[in-house]
């Protein structure tokens, strides 16, 4: 999967080879694996936890924002 973060200003960081994620949705924390449903959802002040396809693991701390999943593309729009 790719992974976009964005803010209004700039791209904020990008992932390449992402095997899952875990967002903190505005309801609770959420999983998202390859080939998710398409969705959008608010997001919570909170931690994305990212492990990429080596099993690296890396965190992206967010005040709050939104998520669109779409064809294993993930864009995070943050705040």
């Amino acid at each position: 999967m790719y992974l976009e973060i964005i803010s209004a200003e700039k791209t904020e960081a990008t992932y390449q080879n992402v095997k899952s994620i875990v967002f903190p949705g505005k309801d609770g924390s959420f999983g998202v694996l390859e080939n998710h449903a398409p969705m959008v959802a608010l997001l919570k002040q909170g931690i994305l936890k990212i492990v990429l396809e080596d099993n690296s693991q890396h965190t992206v701390e967010i005040s709050s924002g939104l998520v669109e999943i779409n064809a294993n593309r993930i864009t995070v729009i943050i705040k």
